[in-house]
């Protein structure tokens, strides 16, 4: 276990640190959150993602991560899927620069596009409860950047 929450943390750091863990096989989670830590460190977290062996769990929460980097971690898990490693567990993003940014937004006066309201119906008939504008917003929002990312790099799946 290696945590590293709230440590100062930044992209250069984070690299060099990549480097020592992705040497280490037992390591099962990692917690990065509340650091400095920025799309420049995508494919470092994805080097873990897809090469860990006994990876499990991984924490970004508070990071300053863009939606746009789930597309990303989307594709490492794929392929850490496509390799004889144990399942993953866990990826935490929640309360990342992208997310928040959205959810302000979400929050501003005015109607939400025929495009949020019809994604929340959606939503809420999937879960079986009420989803909240805001997270609505947020997961349309990740879902266009997820798609975004696929159509920009050729993504197989598109």
């Amino acid at each position: 276990r290696a945590q590293l929450d709230s440590t100062s943390l930044n992209d250069t750091s984070l690299a060099t640190l990549v480097q020592i863990l992705s040497q280490c096989p037992s390591l099962e989670h990692l917690d990065v959150s509340y650091n400095d830590i920025s799309m420049a460190s995508c494919s470092d977290i994805c080097l873990l993602l897809s090469l860990g062996r006994a990876i499990r769990t991984i924490s970004l929460e508070g990071c300053h991560l863009p939606l746009r980097a789930i597309g990303y971690f989307m594709t490492a898990l794929m392929e850490r899927g496509s390799k004889d490693l144990p399942d993953f567990d866990k990826l935490s993003f929640t309360r990342t620069g992208g997310i928040i940014s959205t959810a302000l937004e979400a929050k501003k006066p005015g109607k939400p596009s025929s495009w949020i309201l019809n994604h929340r119906e959606r939503i809420t008939q999937a879960i079986g409860r009420p989803c909240t504008i805001v997270a609505a917003t947020v997961l349309h929002r990740a879902s266009v950047e997820v798609w975004r990312f696929m159509a920009d790099t050729g993504h197989p799946q598109v």
